[in-house]
């Protein structure tokens, strides 16, 4: 059999409606995955997301010092905006999960990675945090011309639909990008509607999420 290790993907359309977002929030899932999308779709999604993919860095200041933090974010205007994950301000203390508070974050940074050469590092700012749909945002303090993914609210997605994600490997391997996929195997209720998704595993936490059209539906 397969062994899975569960978790609840969020679906929620409570997200800025200027972005026109629809989230997915899901930790790492692993299962054996089923079906293959075609090469050349996965390698098309591939190239055009990966210009889109950012690192958010700030510096976690308290009373017993300071520690570099940094998680994946999604460029989601041209100018510079980007959203994360808000576990990336969620540290693990004696076995309980600690929210940074805004007063102690500092130094952030949005770091573009590249396969040529290191990280380029651009100053940004804390824009603010949604906490019920569990996303934060990040602006750099100059204006880009970046190649933003633009969320699809009209996507519907079932029991058996396929989603692909596109995450980013660690520092000690460059930021590289790297393509998953999973599947949709139940629907939930909650306070916001929420999805199974087994399969194969999806991105790290705070990458683009994609149906089986290319459409961004959300976030890891």
């Amino acid at each position: 059999g397969v062994v899975v290790n569960r978790s609840v993907v969020h679906l929620s359309i409570a997200f800025v409606r200027r972005l026109a977002g629809l989230l997915l929030l899901t930790p790492r899932l692993h299962a054996q995955a089923t079906t293959q999308p075609a090469s050349n779709k996965a390698d098309a999604l591939y190239d055009r997301i990966t210009p889109s993919l950012v690192v958010v860095q700030y510096v976690w200041e308290n009373e017993l010092g300071r520690e570099e933090v940094n998680g994946a974010g999604i460029i989601v205007k041209p100018d510079g905006l980007v959203m994360t994950s808000l576990s990336l301000f969620d540290i693990p203390m004696r076995g309980q999960i600690f929210r940074v508070p805004d007063a102690q974050m500092k130094e952030f940074k949005i770091l573009v990675p590249s396969q040529k050469h290191d990280a380029d590092e651009m100053p940004a700012t804390f824009v603010g945090r949604d906490d019920r749909t569990g996303v934060a945002f990040i602006k750099t303090t100059k204006p880009q011309k970046w190649s933003a993914i633009q969320f699809d609210p009209s996507v519907h997605l079932s029991v058996g639909d396929h989603v692909v994600s596109v995450g980013l490997l660690p520092k000690n391997a460059a930021y590289k990008t790297y393509f998953t996929q999973g599947m949709i195997s139940a629907t939930l209720r909650g306070e916001t509607p929420q999805l199974l998704v087994v399969g194969g595993g999806l991105g790290c936490i705070g990458s683009p999420v994609f149906d089986s059209q290319g459409r961004a539906i959300g976030l890891v």
